[in-house]
């Protein structure tokens, strides 16, 4: 196993901006867990972080770490946010785009906090587990993980002492509110037809942003003074060709101005294929292109969730309660940050990243740590003044 011995000096100047969130003691914690998180190919419980970081603290005090340290999860997400708007250039008249969705991650018995039956649609069956609201931001073509906070249904959350909320609710007053963005810049909040209510759209507004979003065929509209149903609405098809993740994508759609009760006039955009869509925007100034390029961003989460999961373990919890599993999810999501940004920054990340897969940046981090564990041993190699004295130095560096 690829052991942290320290984190490489390219890597460290991406951690060290998240100092101020933590103690002393906190910090090196958080610095040695990700970068953990970062060399480990599977299984990212403690057990196994701790075996992976040379010399490193006790499995009780990583334990403490996510369980009772004093730092706060919302101000680090805050803290990357605002690392990537600076790795990306996002400055007044640009435009980001805050993703909305859920997952689940099936678990066994009871013992964890918020585990339930839920309706999985991706699967399309009952799974017994833990559900979380989920987001991402992205700009252009690059995205990051941003929040994942677990829902808990009314019994659980009045059993555990917190206030119930639904999944709309998180989702706004945990993800959306707080979330703080460079002045100027366009902000459209994106989700499917699941996540579609009224409220949400109107707190949405008030902040200043957008929505972009599906709505389900049997919503009603109104247009021309006359409330229809969105399935029969009818206008003239054309030919829109959008391009998302470096491909181009033809669509067959028309658009409306259309008025929805408790949100007034948005763009309606549908479109037709193997059945018919509708996507509204809430931003009447969006072309039909732009509106259905930016729901079509709303891919990026899923692929968040898919490389958050398989590169940096955030699935991977063995904790049981609630805010230690969203403080480790958390970590993971710094982690798949801190890869992307320690390998480009600025204009430079923004053109390139077409071209740049996470694996590609995740495998060169993980060769710099390698280099780190090769210089550690060099170091141990001269310094040593016999071979018992050596032999002892190379098995504490790699002894469990």
């Amino acid at each position: 196993m690829l052991r942290v011995v320290r984190a490489p000096a390219r890597i460290d100047r991406v951690l060290a901006n998240f100092k101020p969130e933590f103690t002393s003691p906190g910090y090196a914690s958080f610095a040695q867990l990700t970068s953990a998180l970062i060399v480990m190919d599977s299984r990212r419980t403690v057990s196994r972080m701790r075996e992976a970081i040379s010399d490193g603290k006790s499995r009780t005090a990583y334990e403490y770490f996510f369980n009772s340290a004093k730092w706060d999860d919302a101000a680090l997400a805050q803290r990357k946010a605002e690392l990537f708007f600076r790795a990306v250039n996002l400055s007044p008249g640009g435009r980001l785009l805050l993703v909305i969705d859920d997952t689940y991650k099936e678990k066994k018995g009871e013992a964890t906090q918020g585990v339930g039956r839920f309706y999985d649609h991706a699967r399309g069956r009952y799974i017994w587990g833990n559900n979380f609201v989920t987001s991402c931001l992205q700009v252009g073509e690059v995205y990051i993980p941003h929040i994942a906070r677990m829902y808990l249904k009314r019994e659980a959350a009045e059993t555990l002492g917190y206030e119930f909320k639904t999944k709309p609710e998180i989702a706004w007053e945990e993800i959306i509110a707080p979330l703080e963005v460079p002045e100027g810049v366009s902000v459209y909040v994106v989700h499917d037809s699941w996540w579609f209510c009224s409220e949400l759209v109107q707190k949405v507004r008030r902040k200043g942003y957008h929505v972009v979003c599906r709505l389900k065929r049997d919503k009603r509209v109104v247009l021309a003074g006359k409330a229809k149903k969105l399935h029969a609405l009818r206008g003239e098809y054309r030919r829109v060709k959008v391009r998302v993740r470096g491909k181009h994508k033809t669509y067959l759609a028309f658009e409306r101005v259309v008025e929805v009760a408790g949100i007034g006039r948005v763009k309606l955009v549908v479109s037709k294929g193997d059945r018919r869509r509708y996507y509204m925007s809430t931003d009447l100034s969006l072309s039909m292109e732009e509106v259905l390029e930016i729901y079509e961003n709303r891919w990026s989460i899923e692929l968040a969730h898919r490389e958050s999961n398989q590169k940096f373990g955030f699935k991977d919890y063995q904790m049981r309660s609630k805010r230690a599993i969203e403080r480790f999810m958390q970590l993971a999501f710094v982690a798949f940050a801190v890869v992307l940004i320690a390998k480009l920054t600025g204009k430079e990340l923004r053109e390139v990243v077409s071209e740049l897969r996470l694996s590609d940046a995740l495998a060169e981090a993980k060769l710099l740590y390698f280099v780190e564990m090769l210089v550690a041993l060099q170091e141990i190699f001269q310094s040593s003044d016999s071979k018992e004295e050596l032999a002892l130095r190379i098995m504490a560096l790699f002894q469990e």
